[in-house]
């Protein structure tokens, strides 16, 4: 059954007056399967010509059963296919900064499951200097596959056998990008479920759909704002970097959505982390890959990306500047 689109909702808002709209919109989120009119509000004949619209539309389907009083009765119904499970995850935090937002994140992560979810949270401490070494990434990149690989064994000790998810910041996702094109040839390969990433300094034209179709990950969500200033120009000074936290991957290997004028952490501030959890990070890791584009603020590149070189100098000072 199809599924409304983030430009139906719109369209049907910006259209009908009420609450209506929005109130059934907000009750597909939570995946509600069943609806007669009563979870609308008044007035129930209008409520029942937007579901019969629903209907129409392809998004329900018009039934009748029996209630437990025995009267006939009439529902809409959805056929969903079940939410994912999250069975583990990993943060991985960026260059300049030992990681707070992984704290905070931890805490609602692990607050609004109902279960242990474990969170395994990497930290490689403040290496600004470093990133400019080719050879400093390299070492980097194979720290954080040891510690990766360890994690994977532990987990499997335990009793955790499904592929963790991850979540990636900044220098975090240089690391974890490069990573992978590694473990392409690698005989016994880590695997991952599904990947987000923010603040992202991957090129735009990085490869995603290789990855997918190797089984190295599941789905990736690039969460980016359009008003980060680093980076746009990571590329200049680290090597196999680019703007996709700016922009939005190439392609259809990423679901990019876009933060409008949110900087490089801002998803994760006290303000905003509810927003970007609730919104769009929690619905990522749990909905079925065929409702994945129904996420909010889904916007691809109008254009494919071109390499541009600047100076090095002022990069590092506003990445100095950088929180």
């Amino acid at each position: 059954m199809k599924t409304p689109s983030p430009e139906y909702w719109d369209a049907l808002i910006a259209e009908l007056t009420g609450s209506q709209p929005v109130a059934l919109r907000d009750l597909f989120a939570t995946r509600i399967t069943t609806f007669t009119g009563i979870e609308l509000p008044p007035p129930e004949s209008s409520a029942i010509a937007l579901l019969d619209r629903f209907a129409a539309d392809g998004f329900l389907e018009k039934q009748l059963r029996i209630n437990e009083d025995g009267i006939e009765e009439t529902i809409y119904v959805r056929d969903l296919a079940p939410a994912r499970v999250v069975d583990w995850l990993i943060a991985i935090h960026g260059m300049n900064t030992t990681g707070a937002w992984q704290e905070s994140f931890t805490w609602k992560f692990s607050t609004t499951w109902g279960r242990s979810v474990p969170i395994a949270i990497y930290k490689y401490g403040i290496i600004i200097a470093g990133v400019v070494m080719a050879w400093r990434c390299g070492k980097l990149r194979e720290n954080l596959r040891e510690k990766l690989a360890v994690l994977r064994d532990e987990a499997q000790k335990h009793g955790f056998n499904g592929k963790p998810d991850l979540i990636a910041h900044s220098f975090g996702t240089w690391l974890f990008g490069h990573l992978l094109e590694r473990e392409l040839t690698r005989e016994n390969p880590l695997k991952f479920g599904r990947v987000i990433l923010t603040g992202c300094i991957l090129r735009p034209d990085f490869d995603w759909q290789k990855f997918l179709d190797a089984g190295l990950v599941d789905d990736v969500l690039n969460h980016y704002g359009t008003a980060d200033a680093v980076v746009p120009l990571a590329h200049t000074f680290i090597h196999g970097s680019g703007p996709s936290g700016r922009r939005g991957f190439d392609g259809d290997g990423a679901i990019n959505v876009r933060a409008e004028g949110f900087g490089h952490s801002d998803l994760f501030s006290m303000e905003n982390l509810e927003r970007s959890y609730t919104n769009y990070w929690r619905p990522f890791l749990t909905l079925p890959r065929e409702e994945l584009r129904t996420l909010p603020d889904i916007a691809d590149p109008a254009t494919p990306w071109r390499a541009m070189r600047l100076p090095v100098f002022p990069l590092l000072i506003l990445l100095l500047a950088a929180h």
